[in-house]
């Protein structure tokens, strides 16, 4: 699975998760506000990319984020050293 995802997606998974979501609202908002202006088309372009971006967020990076293997701690992390008992 991590040869099919950009390598600094794979490492960030949750981020984009959850950017996309955001994207997703924003996108449905915009297909909303279109609606209301009577631009179906504009509407449905941007309502079909709020659907998608929430489908790729909730079917690949959100449902993955968790099967991911914690990052290794980088070598000045001050988090990766064990506080003296």
């Amino acid at each position: 699975m991590q040869r099919l995802i950009n390598p600094w997606v794979y490492r960030h998974v949750r981020a984009f998760g959850v950017t996309r979501i955001a994207g997703g609202f924003v996108a449905a908002t915009a297909g909303v506000v279109c609606l209301s202006y009577a631009a179906y088309g504009w509407a449905a372009f941007f309502l079909v990319v709020g659907v998608l971006n929430l489908a790729v967020a909730t079917g690949t990076s959100l449902s993955l984020a968790p099967h991911l293997p914690e990052p290794e701690p980088a070598c000045g992390d001050i988090a990766a050293i064990d506080p003296p008992d």
